[in-house]
């Protein structure tokens, strides 16, 4: 007996279309996790490195007020860059694992979020690893990009929240 092409699927089919859509959307949504969600509490947040063709002392202070600003938020706070530049080198980008280890010794905190922030033209990209001490060859990445440089705060928020 020949199927008509115009008859509806079987509910049976339908069940199993809709368990893989629903696995399909977790799936998803546990990948664009933020990094409030990965880390959690007991992270130590570094200064973003801020590269650019021309740095500035100003740009660098506004990027490290607004995210000063955003992780309070979410009850999280950030070395500030003096003492962060004492931890860590930002001319030799990233640091390595035992500097991220010290950090995290002297910080006393499990995880240490380190960050870029990358200026291109008007361009803006955002990217962020999270290092968990106890695990330091998994990092959590986080990336955005903007397409301007006023977008920085909610581009930010969306990565820390």
């Amino acid at each position: 007996m020949k199927k008509n092409r115009n008859e509806t699927p079987q509910p049976s089919a339908l069940k199993h279309l809709g368990i893989h859509i629903a696995w399909a959307i977790l799936l998803i949504l546990s990948m664009t996790c933020s990094i409030c969600q990965a880390a959690g509490q007991n992270t130590a947040f570094l200064p973003l490195a801020i590269i650019s063709p021309q740095p500035d002392e100003t740009f660098t202070s506004q990027v490290d007020s607004s995210l000063e600003t955003i992780l309070a938020k979410e009850n999280l706070t950030m070395i500030d860059r003096p003492t962060a530049s004492k931890l860590v080198s930002y001319d030799s980008w990233p640091p390595t694992s035992e500097l991220l280890n010290s950090v995290a010794a002297k910080t006393g905190e499990d995880n240490v979020a380190i960050g870029t922030l990358t200026i291109i033209g008007n361009q803006i990209s955002i990217d962020f690893k999270v290092f968990d001490i106890l695990d330091p060859g998994n990092p959590k990445f986080f990336f955005r990009e903007a397409s301007s440089i006023a977008s920085l705060d909610s581009v930010l928020t969306d990565i820390i929240g």
